[in-house]
């Protein structure tokens, strides 16, 4: 009989979130890395939907690293896609980054850090009032100008209609 001695390992608890890495130029283009963020978040959505049913802790959740891919496919998704980004955000099921893109820290000052934190306290702050607004537009069918032709002014208001959160979304780019 062999015997041991010391103590017992101590038991651990895991809580595994999926994310993305943020990388643009190592691997890819900075194109190629938009698209492939893009589809890993129209994947999360997926394994979010088809996991729903699952215990609580067994629900799949994902965070992706950066807002810019998030960014994007909120200005171009589908409505269908746009509403089920929203609800797995209420849910908890995917987190926002802080960061616009990935940094490496080390290279900034605590006051770069903060502002390029800016836009994620941005919508914090105005999270309710953002909300409100889009949802006062929900299911009100609106003018473009045309079905073949759209006005190009006409579509670009009724994508994106919410004030605030265009404010901030252009406060980004400046």
């Amino acid at each position: 009989m062999v015997k041991m001695f010391g103590k017992p390992v101590r038991r651990w608890e895991l809580h595994l979130i999926h994310q993305t890495h943020l990388d643009i130029g190592f691997t890819h283009t900075q194109e190629e890395v938009l698209e492939l963020q893009k589809g890993y978040l129209y994947e999360a959505l997926d394994l979010i939907d088809s996991t729903k049913d699952y215990p609580e802790e067994a629900q799949f959740r994902w965070h992706p690293e950066g807002m810019w891919a998030i960014e994007d496919f909120l200005l171009n998704a589908n409505e269908e896609d746009s509403l089920r980004f929203v609800k797995a955000l209420r849910q908890e099921r995917i987190h926002l980054d802080a960061l616009y893109v990935h940094l490496l820290t080390g290279l900034a000052c605590d006051e770069e850090l903060l502002e390029l934190m800016r836009p994620a306290k941005a919508f914090e702050n105005n999270e309710e009032s953002i909300i409100k607004e889009l949802n006062l537009i929900q299911n009100k069918s609106m003018d473009l100008g045309g079905y073949y032709l759209p006005n190009e002014e006409l579509a670009n208001k009724g994508m994106r209609p919410s004030e605030k959160f265009n404010k901030i979304i252009q406060s980004i780019n400046e």
